[in-house]
C-alpha cells in the first residue's frame, strides 16, 4: 500500500489530462476495431468522468491488440480485458479496487475503550474492579484513505474506518487542493500525515452512511458477471428471495430476466459461499 512519489506525480500530471482525451474521442473510438462501439464509448465515457475525480493522477491507454485498457500509476500498471459481458459500472469497480491501493491515506494504531464483552472478560475472568475496567483501554488500527477529489471546489472525500466525510481544504488560511496533495504526498510518517490532512483542512459534512437502492436487471452474462465481480464485496450479506425471480444483496435489488440465469447466478453464489 504506497502512494506513486512525488516527482512521478509531477511529471504525470503534465501528462495525465491531455493523454486520456482519447476517453471522450468519438472518432477515435469508433476507429477502432472493438466488436461493438456504442458500448465502447459508452463505457469510456463513464470511465473519463470516474478517473477525473479519482485523488492519484492515472494514465489511460487502450490496447488494439490485446483488446484492453490499461491503467499506469507511476511506474505501476496493469491491464483491463474489454468485453461487452460486464457492465460499465462493474468494469469501473474492478480498476478501482486496483487502483485503490495507491490513494493517499494514514495508518495508524489510536487508544479506544473496550466493547461491553471485553469488559465483562476483565471483571469475571481477571477479577477487575468494574469501574476499573472501564477506565481499561486497546489499541485499533486506524485507516484514512482520500477516496475522491473535488477540484472545482477545493474538496476531498476522505474515509476514516468506513465513516465518510468531505473536507474543504485550508483551515485559517486558504489552500488549492493541488498544493494540498502535493504536500501530503511528501509526508511519509503516518501520524504526521493524518495531523497534516485534519490540519489543514476542514469538515464540511458527513456523508450518510444510508445507502440507496441500486437497481440490477441485467441480461445474460453481464448478470453473472455481476455476481463474479461485486462478490468480494458483498460476500459478507446473504441474497435473499423477495419475490419470485427478485433477490435482495445488501443495498442491490437484483431482478432475474429467465429461470436459467437465476440458476446459474445462485449456484455461482452458493459455491462462492461454500469456499469461503
Amino acid at each position: 500500500m504506497t502512494d506513486i512519489n512525488t516527482e512521478e506525480v509531477k511529471t504525470q500530471k503534465k501528462q495525465w489530462k491531455d493523454y486520456n482525451k482519447w476517453l471522450e474521442d468519438s472518432e477515435f473510438i469508433y476507429n477502432t476495431k472493438f466488436e461493438d462501439k456504442y458500448y465502447l464509448e459508452s463505457l469510456c465515457h463513464h470511465l473519463s468522468n470516474f478517473i477525473k475525480n479519482v485523488p492519484i493522477p492515472v494514465l489511460c491507454d487502450y490496447s488494439e491488440r490485446f483488446k484492453s485498457i490499461y491503467f499506469s500509476v507511476g511506474e505501476e500498471k496493469n491491464n483491463f480485458p474489454l468485453t461487452i459481458d460486464i457492465s460499465y459500472y462493474d468494469y469501473i469497480t474492478l480498476v478501482k479496487r486496483w487502483l485503490y491501493q495507491f490513494y493517499p491515506r494514514y495508518e495508524i494504531l489510536i487508544d479506544t475503550g473496550l466493547d461491553d464483552n471485553e469488559i465483562l472478560k476483565l471483571v469475571r475472568e481477571q477479577g477487575y474492579n468494574l469501574n476499573d475496567a472501564l477506565l481499561e483501554t486497546k489499541k485499533v488500527p486506524e485507516v484514512g484513505v482520500i477516496e475522491k477529489e473535488i477540484r472545482k471546489e477545493d474538496q476531498f472525500i476522505i474515509n476514516i474506518n468506513g465513516v465518510k466525510t468531505v473536507r474543504i481544504t485550508g483551515n485559517k488560511k486558504p489552500l488549492l487542493l493541488k498544493d494540498f496533495m502535493k504536500e501530503l504526498r511528501g509526508i511519509k510518517d503516518q501520524q504526521e500525515r493524518k495531523n497534516y490532512i485534519l490540519d489543514n483542512s476542514r469538515e464540511f459534512s458527513i456523508i450518510s452512511s444510508y445507502e440507496r437502492v441500486i437497481r440490477i436487471n441485467y441480461q445474460g452474462s453481464q448478470m453473472l458477471s455481476f455476481f463474479e465481480v461485486n462478490f468480494p464485496d458483498l460476500k459478507e450479506y446473504k441474497l435473499k428471495e423477495v419475490e419470485p425471480y427478485i433477490y435482495e444483496w445488501k443495498n442491490y435489488l437484483i431482478k432475474f430476466s429467465s429461470a436459467t440465469l437465476k440458476q446459474d447466478c445462485l449456484k455461482y453464489y452458493q459455491e462462492r459461499r461454500e469456499k469461503k
